[in-house]
């Protein structure tokens, strides 16, 4: 028997693919305190700062050495696609990604350009 945990794990990974962690790489910590260089699904690369808002990915909220952590307010139809598979619909996702293995951000191409909140 599958967990309504599970399912909510299922339901949110069937969701529009702008919604996850294939979108952004994170390759390791900026040079700013609480900064992630990350390559984006251009492939761009570009350091961000904890509050800083990524297209489609979410708010910055935490950032280690082993993953970064986004926040993002899902949006009416997506809160209805999981409730139409009778599951509760929380008003925010959270998205951890994991550094990248065998990565060092200061040898990642493209340079880094820092993204304002008001993306």
């Amino acid at each position: 028997m599958v967990r309504p945990r599970m399912l909510f794990i299922i339901a949110l990974s069937s969701m529009a693919p702008s919604a996850f962690a294939q979108q952004v790489s994170y390759l390791g910590r900026g040079a700013a305190p609480d900064s992630a260089v990350i390559e984006d699904s251009s492939r761009r690369v570009r350091e961000v700062r904890k509050g800083d808002v990524v297209a489609d990915v979410g708010e910055l909220k935490e950032v280690d050495d082993r993953e970064i952590v986004f926040d993002r307010q899902l949006s009416e139809d997506e809160r209805e696609q999981l409730q139409g598979l009778g599951m509760a619909a929380p008003d925010i996702r959270r998205l951890r990604v994991a550094r990248r293995a065998g990565i060092d951000a200061s040898e990642a191409p493209g340079g880094a350009a820092v993204v304002s909140s008001g993306e």
